[in-house]
């Protein structure tokens, strides 16, 4: 902590005297709430799952034309069914909470109740020369992942941010750091390319990511987590936008997990109303068993009007536990308002735990989806 603190110092000092303006202050608040799944006679299957989110963000404009940014957002969560242990894997790779997974393997697991995280509280700059930020926030890599689009905004098909059915679990985004104190650097773009990169001494192990479980199984808390993302985003004169982003880190991980490295990819293009994209995600833990998290997701998009339609399906493959995920969705949602959206959704998806004797879960049926953005 005491290196982020050193780099805020500079990083304030960088932008020269800073005037006595008011700040432009922008509150937010978010609320996420996804129901079901129903089964085929319409009974529930499992309980919903429910984010609120809030936050504030303070502006100065500086007379030399940099741009200053004290940001802080939280999140409370509620997630009865989310997908958080695999006793079988227990046996081939030992008690642990996967950093690549998000799932614990962990035969004494507990399922949790709801909880809360400080996600955002970091300063950042902005001017010309790109962006410089240092405090609690996600890296680099996270940041220039680019998953195949969606029209949902909590219970999606990957890196969802609530999970209903308990079988949410294909990651897509290559986030190893978290929401941990860092520092991060992002160019401007430049002919369409964007690059970035972040430094986490420290991780702090609060992830909402991790799964709601209790257990005594050792947690990922990684340390010198260095970041790097690339990105390309044009719209050609024909109207197709084509996008891609590429996110890597690697950090220490200590003896339970060894050095842990994530490769993110992802591209899409679009154009009058549709999207299509597949991402990728390759995750490797240098400790025994030794094995690779693999991920692939592909989907498709059309919004017309206050209505949008969305087709994707993902597969991630730990062949470490070994755990295998697939999942596939088809959704419609509706605006309600300027800042209201309202879905439903088809979903499908299993769940493979253990190589020997697998033992496998699965749910299907339809579930809806509220969103509110104050």
């Amino acid at each position: 902590m005491r290196s982020i603190a050193a780099m805020a110092t500079a990083l304030l000092g960088a932008t020269g005297s800073a005037q006595a303006l008011a700040p432009d202050v922008t509150p937010r608040a978010a609320v996420r709430i996804s129901g079901g799944p129903l089964d085929a006679e319409g009974r529930a299957v499992a309980g919903p799952a429910a984010r609120i989110e809030a936050g504030v963000t303070a502006s100065w404009l500086l007379d030399s034309g940099v741009a200053i940014d004290a940001v802080l957002g939280g999140a409370l969560e509620a997630e009865p069914r989310r997908g958080g242990w695999a006793p079988a894997a227990a046996a081939v790779a030992g008690p642990r909470l996967s950093p690549a997974t998000r799932l614990a393997a962990d035969p004494a697991a507990r399922a949790g109740s709801g909880r809360a995280a400080l996600e955002e509280a970091y300063l950042a700059v902005r001017g010309g020369w790109g962006e410089a930020s240092v405090g609690r926030d996600v890296g680099v890599a996270a940041r220039f992942s680019l998953p195949p689009p969606t029209i949902l905004r909590a219970a999606t098909t990957v890196d969802p941010l609530i999970d209903p059915t308990g079988l949410g679990g294909v990651r897509i985004r290559a986030d190893l750091s978290g929401p941990s104190a860092k520092a991060s650097v992002v160019s401007p773009r430049w002919l369409g390319v964007r690059v970035g990169g972040s430094y986490t001494p420290r991780t702090e192990g609060t992830n909402l990511d991790d799964p709601p479980v209790k257990s005594a199984a050792p947690r990922f808390r990684g340390r010198d987590i260095g970041e790097a993302g690339l990105s390309f985003d044009r719209t050609w004169r024909s109207g197709l936008q084509t996008t891609v982003g590429v996110g890597w880190a690697r950090g220490a991980g200590g003896p339970a997990f060894g050095d842990v490295e994530m490769t993110s990819w992802g591209a899409r293009v679009g154009g009058g109303g549709l999207s299509f994209g597949v991402a990728g995600r390759t995750a490797r833990e240098d400790v025994a068993p030794r094995g690779e998290t693999r991920s692939l997701a592909a989907g498709a998009t059309y919004e017309r009007g206050a209505w949008a339609f969305e087709a994707s399906a993902a597969r991630m493959r730990d062949e470490v536990a070994p755990i295998t995920l697939r999942t596939a969705t088809l959704a419609a949602r509706r605006s309600l308002s300027d800042t209201a959206t309202f879905a439903v959704v088809g979903s499908w998806g299993d769940r493979v735990d253990g190589a020997v004797t697998p033992e496998k879960s699965r749910v299907d049926g339809a579930k809806l989806e509220f969103s509110l953005d104050l």
